[in-house]
């Protein structure tokens, strides 16, 4: 009697693990998660700048032709400090590498000597292509050096001393040293404070009444650029 209760509930048993057997067989597993879509970051390496500042002029090498086939190079020439301003536009190569383009315009500076024989004015035209290394990010500021090379018009104009010159232009080789520091104020703003060296080259006035070489000028410079994100 007892080996057939036995034999009943085994079977029963058997019986229920095979029925829930068969009704999983018949539910469909769950369909597998959609993939999550990932997007590469990508960010173009264009930006664009402005800046304007404050030069002081070093005292080129300045050759006077007087009358009389006299010839002068030290009456205490000076350039008068000025105002200049530049727009450009570069590339972030890397990380730490970019280059940019700039045009830059310098206000008219007076232009006069210590024997009141030399009186005009000067201004300046310069397209510079400029490289530069970003040290490195340090909570927002990036400090940097830089150089650049390319071209300074040079343009002697309202003369009135001396007597036998007139208006004059010259272009010229020029080059930059360049040492600064930016600050992120966002992900694509930055404000940029600079200080450059740069070599203006030759200049000469109407008539060849004097030239000038090795026209140097110390610029400090504040200005922003901005970075297009894609």
């Amino acid at each position: 009697m007892k080996t057939r209760i036995i034999l009943g509930i085994c079977t029963a048993a058997l019986m229920i693990g095979a029925t829930t057997a068969n009704a999983a067989d018949l539910i469909p597993p769950p369909p597998p998660p959609p993939p999550i879509e990932t997007y590469p970051e990508v960010s173009s390496c264009i930006y664009v700048r402005g800046d304007i500042g404050y030069a002081s002029y070093e005292r080129p090498d300045f050759v006077k032709n007087l009358p009389g086939g006299i010839v002068s190079t030290a009456l205490g020439e000076e350039f008068e400090d000025t105002i200049i301003a530049d727009i450009g536009v570069g590339c972030e190569i890397n990380e730490n590498l970019r280059a940019d383009l700039t045009l830059g315009y310098r206000s008219n500076a007076r232009v006069q000597d210590d024997f009141t024989s030399l009186d005009a004015k000067y201004k300046a035209y310069t397209a510079m292509v400029n490289v530069y290394y970003d040290i490195g990010n340090y909570r927002g500021f990036t400090p940097y050096v830089g150089a650049g090379v390319g071209l300074s018009h040079n343009k002697v104009t309202a003369v009135s001393l001396p007597v036998t010159s007139t208006s004059g232009s010259k272009t010229s080789f020029a080059y930059a040293l360049h040492a600064g520091v930016s600050y992120d104020i966002n992900e694509a703003l930055a404000v940029d404070a600079s200080y450059r060296y740069i070599d203006l080259g030759k200049g000469k006035s109407g008539g060849d009444a004097f030239t000038y070489d090795k026209l140097a000028s110390h610029d400090f410079r504040i200005g922003l650029r901005y970075r297009f994100l894609d």
